[in-house]
């Protein structure tokens, strides 16, 4: 696989997981006026662990392919995401064995505390553009440079955030909704 074809891939679904939340969202709007809403909100309270092992999951393995596979160095932000999503992947496992109610609200915590770097990241790589030249694993790992780009919106910062937020938000739905 090529690199230009696993990005597209990867670049797909994030904007299904950003179609999925914007239904979501609509969901938790509508719930008391549709059924549909409230019963979308009842399969994600239901299968909140597994969702965010999903997400997890899925950005777990596109990190590691960026890394391992397509051999694209992380810089330091880059490694703070993972730090903090790597864990939520074995959270979501062991909670979904033990059925740990509060396996939740441990991968929820570990999404914000993420989902604050990546906000970071692309505030660099947008707005504070070159100010950020850290070079912790080689040469070629700056925050601020844009490495990837698909869909003209989407970095891998942004990838990030949008796993993040998902996780954020089924998490938020479990523990909130009634």
């Amino acid at each position: 696989m090529t690199l230009e074809i696993f990005n597209h891939f990867i670049g797909t679904l994030g904007v299904l997981a950003i179609a999925a939340w914007l239904i979501t969202l609509v969901s938790l709007a509508l719930k008391s006026s549709s059924s549909y809403a409230a019963c979308m909100i009842k399969h994600i309270k239901k299968n909140h662990l597994g969702l965010t092992l999903l997400f997890a999951l899925m950005a777990t393995i596109g990190s590691l392919s960026y890394s391992d596979y397509f051999m694209l160095a992380p810089c330091k932000l880059c490694w703070y995401q993972r730090i903090f999503m790597y864990p939520i992947v074995l959270v979501a496992i062991v909670g979904c064995i033990i059925k740990d109610p509060k396996a939740g609200i441990y991968s929820l915590w570990l999404a914000i505390c993420g989902a604050l770097i990546s906000l970071c990241q692309l505030y660099l790589q947008f707005v504070a553009t070159g100010y950020a030249d850290c070079s912790v694993v080689g040469q070629n790992a700056n925050c601020s440079k844009i490495w990837i780009k698909v869909f003209d919106f989407m970095t891998i910062p942004s990838m990030a955030l949008i796993c993040f937020v998902a996780i954020i938000t089924v998490n938020l739905i479990q523990i909130k909704t009634k």
